[in-house]
């Protein structure tokens, strides 16, 4: 509270009243009688009335009202009546309108006598002001309410309201207006307090009252704070052609508007546009402004501030500020498979750029072959879901082959001009799956490889996992698929070369677009101990049994034998071991039986456990002996073998005697044309055919070998050997000639040994020489064995010729096929003897010695020879 007057002294206050006090006393002590006072205070009517009782008669009374603050005292004798003296006293009328605390005192005769106080002070407590008004209003009402039921000021009195602003002390403030006050209001105040002459910023305002003209002692009531400042209600952006309208509504200001600019911001707080806004109304401003203004269409996200310009000639920035997001909106840019992934949809969704685009694209490229290669396809948008889309078939892509892929949608603006909005990664090609191993088999060596299933809508066509356990090892096997859609494989470490250890598997998915991917990895640990598994060798009938991962130390041995013979045919294998692991080969040939084959394993002579080792030998595996049906180009076969070697000459082998009037030996011959190769077939009695190939001969035939003419056309000019079925026959009376003067085209007479008669003038014989002569023969024309060379005769040598003669009965069918060089026959084209200028016989006739062809052959004259006895030498 601030108080304004004259101060008394304490001391001589409390002198008086001790005084006042002694003399009661003494009057009290005398037996006079003191006067009994009372007060009462009317605080809003500034009036304090009394009454004083008691009064001794004809005893004097006077009152004495004193400030306590000032110390300065009001006198007035008092009239008493009947004992009593009553009346009042007003802070008006009484005491010049100084507000304070007042002690009232009564003197009766010379004795004083104390009342109690009038409180006339100004209560500021009791008071509360504020403020009205918005921020940009230019006048403003402050009002002064009390809080309670106290009363703030006594009496009568004036006001005033001091106001300054923040940052400046109360003693610069300016008094607005002084106004009269009645202590019985509730309140009091000032309207429509002009404020446009301020400044923009933080003001105070307080209520100071005071008596008349009695200012220097005014008293400051409490104080309130408020705000100049322009003020809008709304400002917004909303998108236009090409740009955005800029409108800011309510806009006000305590010193006035005289208009309003627009500023623009970029993201990075630059401003890159400013323009005075168009009024549309009292307090409304607006602007277009177009994209090409800012940064000519840079795509952003703009600010927008208003500055305000006042009637004062100042400029002020509105708080209120607008968003005018004019950068790209990428929109939902999404890629959709079809069913079995034949096609890939593309669409985009709610895309924009300062407005719609005018159109979009979609370039579709593998995202490791990069943008460059990249596939386009125009969009197509619909309105109603403001959406643009289109589609490419999975063929297209096709050349990438599988794996991701980047669809990058790319649109054109109104101002024509290419935005790459965005991209968006699929897969392609691929097929979400795993893939395990379960259920090994050490006694066979595999286990099994299950991928989870796959929903037929992936087009999943085939399935192949690649198996290593090395880096020389890989297998690859086709899946099958199985009831629950999942893929199956049984890996078998028969195609792993037998290795032990980790093995990765990689699984390869194609699917109905004709794309491959890996779909699944994983690795699988197949080390069991004491592994046994067998293999073949390079050498035949052998095979090669191994033990890994040995669990004991010790020499090692192979016990072998097969089930079906029990043990008559067991053999021990000494293994030669390298650390843990062992190996033994085995001889095919000491087992008597095919079928299942034990092996049991051995350490140092005690029996380990080797997971129920054994194996199948097949037939094949066995050293071949004796008939076996075997099937050549498509038709089944009688062979016969010897220690695994198919024999090709079967005369003493089914105990062929010479043919005669008493032994008649039935045989099929048949003559391949194309190839030059007779092969002579005995009868089976098991199938009821000729499948039993006896012996084969190279041959020349006739040079004529594009005719298909049968016997019908032979002529004595005609060259070829006819097509058709024929015998080994009589011409005339004879059907077999050891030697046949044969009549050359040019009539001159040749000699044919070992003539074995066809059909015609076609006979099967020896080559024929100029004169009957074993030392007659043309080299020339030997040399040409094996290749059309003949009038139509089926040329050979001398002893294939002679076996024709000494075997074959007379009515043996001979088949003439016109045949194919890639197919011969069962036992293949027989080798030839080729010969020198300077020989003159034939290596394979038995009438030239041994010796003669030996020194031929070792003199390089002679590429082979038959012995006497048959024997095959160098071919």
């Amino acid at each position: 509270m601030i108080t304004y007057g004259k101060r008394w002294a304490d001391t001589l206050r409390l002198s008086l009243l001790g005084l006042a006090f002694l003399a009661i006393v003494v009057w009290t002590a005398v037996g006079v009688h003191a006067a009994t006072p009372n007060l009462e205070t009317d605080r809003a009517s500034g009036v304090c009335r009394y009454t004083v009782s008691g009064v001794a008669e004809g005893a004097p009374l006077s009152m004495i009202v004193k400030n306590k603050d000032s110390g300065k005292e009001y006198k007035k004798d008092l009239t008493v009546k009947d004992g009593i003296a009553e009346g009042s006293f007003s802070l008006a009328a009484d005491l010049e309108n100084v507000f304070g605390v007042y002690s009232v005192d009564f003197v009766e005769g010379d004795h004083p006598v104390s009342a109690g106080e009038c409180d006339f002070s100004i209560h500021p407590k009791a008071a509360e002001i504020s403020v009205s008004g918005a921020d940009s209003d230019t006048v403003r009402s402050f009002s002064v309410k009390r809080s309670g039921n106290d009363v703030v000021v006594p009496g009568k009195a004036k006001a005033d309201l001091r106001i300054w602003k923040d940052g400046t002390d109360e003693s610069s403030a300016k008094n607005q207006k002084e106004i009269d006050i009645n202590g019985s209001d509730s309140g009091f105040g000032w309207d429509n307090v002009n404020v446009e002459s301020l400044s923009y910023g933080t003001w105070y305002a307080r209520a100071i009252v005071y008596g008349n003209n009695d200012i220097a002692h005014a008293v400051g009531l409490d104080t309130v704070k408020f705000v100049l400042a322009p003020t809008s209600k709304s400002f917004t952006t909303e998108e236009a052609q090409n740009g955005f309208v800029a409108d800011i509504q309510g806009v006000a200001s305590p010193l006035g508007v005289k208009g309003v600019t627009f500023e623009v911001y970029n993201s990075a707080g630059k401003l890159v546009y400013s323009k005075a806004a168009t009024k549309k109304e009292e307090g409304r401003y607006t602007l277009t402004i177009s994209l090409k203004d800012l940064n000519k269409y840079t795509l952003d996200k703009y600010t927008v501030k208003a500055v305000l310009n006042d009637n004062q000639g100042g400029s002020v920035t509105l708080d209120q500020t607008a968003t005018a997001d004019m950068s790209l909106e990428k929109g939902t840019l999404k890629a959709t498979l079809s069913s079995k992934q034949k096609k890939v949809a593309f669409s985009l969704k709610k895309a924009s750029a300062a407005g719609k685009f005018k159109a979009v694209e979609f370039k579709v490229y593998k995202k490791s072959k990069g943008e460059s290669t990249a596939v386009t396809v125009k969009g197509t948008y619909k309105e109603s879901s403001d959406t643009w889309s289109a589609s490419i078939a999975s063929s297209k892509l096709k050349q990438y082959k599988s794996g991701t892929y980047v669809v990058k949608a790319v649109g054109t603006t109104n101002w024509n001009t290419r935005i790459d909005i965005s991209t968006k990664s699929f897969k392609l090609g691929t097929v979400a799956m795993t893939v395990k191993a379960k259920k090994p088999s050490y006694k066979k060596g595999t286990f099994i490889l299950q991928t989870s299933p796959v929903e037929d809508s992936a087009g999943v066509t085939k399935v192949t996992m690649k198996v290593s356990c090395s880096s020389n090892d890989s297998y690859t096997y086709t899946a099958e698929k199985q009831s629950d859609n999942s893929y199956q494989v049984t890996a078998d470490l028969a195609n792993h070369k037998y290795h032990l250890g980790t093995y990765k598997v990689s699984v390869v998915v194609t699917i109905a677009n004709g794309m491959t991917s890996t779909a699944a990895k994983c690795e699988y640990k197949f080390k069991p101990d004491n592994f046994t598994y067998v293999s073949a060798t390079s050498k035949k009938f052998t095979k090669k049994i191994y033990i890994k991962n040995l669990s004991d130390e010790g020499d090692v041995t192979f016990d072998v034998w097969s089930k079906n013979g029990g043990t008559d045919d067991l053999t021990t294998y000494e293994a030669t071991r390298k650390g843990n692991s062992a190996s033994a080969t085995i001889k095919m040939a000491n087992l008597k039986h095919t079928g299942t084959i034990y092996v049991n394993v051995k350490v140092g002579g005690a029996l380990i456990d080797s997971n129920g080792f054994s194996f199948k030998a097949q037939k094949s595996d066995m050293v071949k002996n004796g008939w076996y049906y075997e099937k050549y180009a498509g038709k089944t076969y009688k062979f016969y073998y010897k220690n695994g070697v198919k024999q090709t000459d079967l005369t003493n082998i089914l105990g062929i005697r010479e043919s005669n009037s008493t032994n008649v030996n039935k045989f099929y011959l048949e003559l391949n044309r194309a190839a030059g190769v007779v092969t002579v077939y005995a009868y089976d009695s098991q199938r009821k055919s000729y499948c039993i190939p006896v012996k084969a001969f190279t041959v020349s035939v006739g040079r004529n070998t594009s005719s298909n003419a049968g016997a019908g056309a032979l002529n004595t000019a005609s060259s070829f050997t006819p097509l058709g079925k024929y015998s080994i026959s009589y011409n005339g009376s004879v059907a077999k000639y050891s030697l046949k003067p044969m009549y050359e085209p040019d009539g001159s007479i040749v000699y044919a040994r070992w003539a074995s008669h066809v059909v015609g003038n076609v006979y099967f014989h020896a080559i024929a020489v100029g004169r009957q002569s074993h030392t007659a023969l043309n080299p020339v024309t030997y040399n040409k064995l094996g290749h059309p060379a003949s009038a139509g005769c089926i040329r050979m040598t001398v002893a294939d010729a002679k076996w024709i003669y000494d075997y074959v009965s007379v009515g043996s069918e001979v088949r003439i096929l016109k045949g194919s060089s890639g197919t011969p026959g069962p036992f293949g084209k027989p080798k030839t003897i080729r010969v020198s200028s300077s020989i003159h016989y034939d290596p394979t006739d038995p009438a030239i010695s041994d010796s003669q062809k030996k020194r031929d052959y070792s003199a390089g004259r002679i590429s082979g020879y038959m012995t006497k006895k048959g024997k095959k030498v160098g071919y």
